[in-house]
C-alpha cells in the first residue's frame, strides 16, 4: 500500500477490505486506483494554486475523477 491510495480509502471507507483486496490481486485495478489518485492531486493541486488555471481545465479533473470513482465502484461489484 502506498501514500497514493489514501484519498481512495478515505472515499470509500466502508470498501477498505475490498479495495486493499482487490489492488493486490488484480494489476489492473491497482492502475485505476493510481489513475484515480493521480487525478485527485491533480485537482487538488489546481484548485489551490496560484498559478491561472481555467474553470474547464478543472471541470474536466472534477469529471475525470467521478468518472474514476464509477469505474472503481463498478470493478468492486461482485
Amino acid at each position: 500500500m502506498t501514500d497514493k491510495t489514501l484519498h481512495l480509502l478515505k472515499r470509500f471507507p466502508g470498501r477498505n477490505d475490498t479495495l486493499v483486496r482487490l489492488m493486490f490481486e488484480d494489476s489492473e485495478f491497482y492502475q485505476l486506483c493510481q489513475d484515480y489518485e493521480d487525478c485527485v492531486n491533480a485537482l487538488q493541486y489546481w484548485s489551490t494554486s496560484k498559478e491561472a488555471v481555467s474553470k474547464t481545465r478543472l471541470d474536466e479533473y472534477c469529471t475525470l475523477v467521478r468518472e474514476l470513482e464509477e469505474e472503481i465502484l463498478q470493478a468492486m461489484k461482485p
